[in-house]
Order: structure tokens, then sequence, then C-alpha cells
């Protein structure tokens, strides 16, 4: 994935809300001590701070919405270790989010408060 916009927000700080796409999926995560530029590939996971549901779909990959202000509501698909897989993003939801009924290959809608990029 890679950053495909930068809004500044302090940039002193490098306190950013940065774009990240796949090329057909796009999100928008907060991301502080930001040294990265338009173009540049992130090669970690997206992680989240408040993951609100996540439950089983019969939809396929699709980003209903992504902002700051209203969070993220995203369909993927799970993986192993709490990851989830939008296109090529993977979002780290946490284990520990995740029902114990929901299984690696499984289709889910998950809400998330915001995404992060560390």
């Amino acid at each position: 994935m890679y950053i495909s916009k930068i809004y500044w927000l302090d940039i002193g700080t490098g306190e950013a809300i940065v774009r990240v796409t796949d090329g057909n999926y796009e999100l928008e995560c907060y991301m502080s001590n930001c040294n990265y530029k338009v173009g540049d590939c992130v090669k970690t996971d997206i992680e989240v701070l408040g993951v609100e549901k996540v439950e089983l779909t019969s939809e396929k990959n699709q980003v209903k919405y992504s902002s700051m202000e209203n969070g993220s509501l995203i369909v993927g698909n799970l993986q192993e270790m709490g990851r989830l897989k939008i296109g090529e993003l993977f979002i780290n939801i946490g284990v520990e989010n995740i029902p114990k009924d929901l299984h690696k290959g499984e289709d889910v809608i998950v809400k998330i408060s915001r995404l992060d990029i560390w």
C-alpha cells in the first residue's frame, strides 16, 4: 500500500491524516511523526483505535466509508492473527476483538473508530 494524500494537522510535529491505497481501496488514517511523502510505500499493517463491531457478512471487499470524523465501516476477509484484508490492505483489528464464532477466511463487516499508522 502507498500514501496517496497527506493532510497536515501540525507539520512541525509530523501529525497528519494520511490516505493509504492499494490502487483499488482507500482508507483515511491518523499518523503522528509522519515522515512519509505522497507515493511512499507503507510496509506495516494499519492499526486500529476502537473496534465497535465485527460481524459475519455475505458482502465482499468494500470500504463503505472511511474518515476521521465518522470512523470506518469496512468489509474484508478475516486473516490469521486478527488481521483483516481488503484488497492488498491489511488492518490489525486484534484477536481480542474477533468473536469466537468467526474464523479465518470468512468475510466480515467491521466498524472502527479510528485507523492509525504507527
